[in-house]
């Protein structure tokens, strides 16, 4: 084999490893987590659930479910958020990511789940279901 044609090989393996590499690192959630929670989603917020109320607090790239008054348990994890996009991962009840599209209006926050996307979690119900407002 000809050193001009070994010098082309190892380029193209290196190309290739070097994209295969990258990959999984940008389509992560865990690439997005320095885009924190913008100013107008930080807070906690609450909606009607199953005969009592569900609280969401986000806050820097965190978020916090609990149901009725926090008594020290709750979901928690990271969200990555960039333009009108939240993924919600690395929880501590349940492993997967889920991705929404987030609006916020003089009534609340609302959340509807990307098309095509499926939330291993349990939020989808919860968070798509209505309006939250601040509390």
């Amino acid at each position: 084999m000809s050193t001009n044609l070994k010098l082309k090989l190892v380029g193209l393996f290196t190309s290739v490893g070097i994209a295969m590499f990258s990959l999984p690192v940008a389509v992560s959630p865990a690439a997005g987590a320095s885009h924190r929670v913008p100013e107008r989603m930080e807070g906690q917020w609450a909606i009607p659930w199953s005969g009592g109320t569900e609280h969401l607090r986000l806050y820097d790239s965190r978020f916090e479910f609990f149901f009725g008054h926090w008594i020290g348990s709750s979901a928690h994890g990271r969200v990555s958020v960039s333009d009108h996009t939240i993924t919600f991962h690395r929880s501590n009840v349940c492993s997967g990511t889920g991705t929404y599209r987030w609006s916020t209006s003089k009534r609340g926050l609302r959340f509807v789940q990307v098309a095509g996307s499926a939330d291993p979690c349990l939020r989808a119900p919860i968070l798509t279901k209505g309006t939250w407002t601040r509390r």
